[in-house]
């Protein structure tokens, strides 16, 4: 019987984000090869550059806020799906914010 990956986020390391200033924490399990989380520590003032979804995502603000493109402004509890392929950004904090990230190929 199979068991569960279990990651404790406070012992994993930050490494580079997805922007210059942002950092994020990955989390891949073995058994599930095509299925990742991320965690992304978006600064004040920072923007992710638009970009294609490779996968697709669920995602989740957890704290702060940011907006994508020139689209409202997403505060804390906003949840977001976006499909595989799609072209999405920028994405951008004015006061930070912290992303949670679900990427995964059905």
């Amino acid at each position: 019987m199979e068991k569960p990956d279990i990651f404790e986020a406070e012992k994993t390391e930050w490494i580079q984000g997805p922007s210059e200033r942002s950092r994020m924490k990955t989390f891949f399990s073995p058994s599930l090869p095509d299925c990742f989380t991320l965690l992304i520590d978006v600064p004040p003032g920072e923007t992710l550059a638009r970009h294609e979804e490779p996968l697709f995502e669920v995602g989740y603000v957890l704290s702060g806020s940011c907006t994508c493109g020139e689209g409202a402004e997403y505060p804390a509890g906003t949840f977001f799906f976006s499909p595989k392929g799609v072209t999405h950004g920028p994405f951008r904090s004015a006061e930070g914010c912290l992303l949670l990230c679900f990427k995964f190929d059905r």
